[in-house]
């Protein structure tokens, strides 16, 4: 128990859905800001970060920004006072573009790392948060839109010729460059032909 809570019940109720804010106008992308994320952190008797890695790189023709962090926490469990130390890795990937308003790529993933890391702890941190427990990981974020429930006989013919290019990229990371400049970057089996790639 930390400040009278029990640390152990407190990270599986889920976020105050006041805290939740949207990356679309269809609230379809839930997250939760970075300063809501520390003010949760706060709430250990200490975290902190270590090993936070940045690369801006090419692939293609597109320029990408990368990174990662370590998130450290430590608790102590009541009533026998077992003090519990967690260390959890999270990573992000943006692409860059030259009309962006944001230039502060490596703060910007500095926060989405820290806030990816700390999903791992429960409901507290945002970790049922866009069907991310039904769904699951598979590497590249999840977003489930329209074209993962109702693809029409279109769509569908569209989606097997980016699979049939995706199967024949070798490399993990040529799949992803190709999958974002198509409209199936959100589907999950387009992600899940990426993320059996190499790397």
């Amino acid at each position: 128990m930390v400040n009278g809570i029990d640390i152990e019940k407190w990270l599986q109720e889920p976020c105050e859905d006041q805290y939740v804010k949207y990356l679309d106008a269809n609230k379809t992308i839930a997250y939760l800001p970075i300063g809501i994320v520390e003010q949760y952190l706060d709430v250990f008797d200490s975290w902190g970060t270590s090993g936070f890695k940045f690369v801006i790189y090419k692939a293609s023709t597109h320029w990408f920004a990368s990174g990662s962090v370590k998130l450290k926490v430590k608790y102590k469990i009541q009533p026998d006072g077992k003090e519990v130390k967690r260390v959890m890795t999270g990573a992000m990937t943006l692409s860059i573009s030259s009309a962006d308003d944001n230039m502060d790529y490596e703060g910007t993933l500095l926060s989405y790392c820290i806030s990816n890391a700390a999903k791992k702890l429960g409901k507290r941190f945002g970790r049922h948060l866009n069907g991310r427990l039904d769904i699951g990981e598979t590497g590249l974020p999840v977003v489930q839109v329209k074209e993962d429930l109702e693809p029409d006989e279109e769509t569908e013919k569209e989606y097997k010729e980016v699979e049939k290019k995706l199967k024949s990229i070798k490399t993990k990371e040529e799949a992803q460059t190709y999958l974002l400049t198509t409209k199936f970057k959100h589907y999950i089996p387009a992600k899940q032909i990426v993320n059996s790639k190499i790397k």
